[in-house]
């Protein structure tokens, strides 16, 4: 499943193993289902908007680590 998030959307963001994170820091294709046509087997299941052209990266995170049950490690503050 792909889901669109805007430039440097994912930076700082911390997914769980298996998660691919394509972007500037990780170059590499990322594949987006035309809006209209056929193509079959990708689809949107939430078409973008100009209100909402992008996923909620911090809401996706959460969602993702809620069902996949994965939490990462909390760093200590230094101070």
């Amino acid at each position: 499943m792909h889901f669109l998030a805007a430039p440097g959307g994912t930076d700082g963001t911390r997914w769980p193993p298996g998660v691919v994170v394509f972007g500037e820091a990780r170059p590499g294709p990322v594949t987006v289902p035309a809006l209209w046509g056929n193509t079959y087997p990708l689809r949107w299941y939430s078409r973008p908007t100009r209100e909402a052209p992008f996923v909620d990266v911090d809401a996706l995170a959460t969602v993702v680590r809620r069902l996949t049950g994965w939490s990462p490690l909390r760093v200590p503050d230094a101070g």
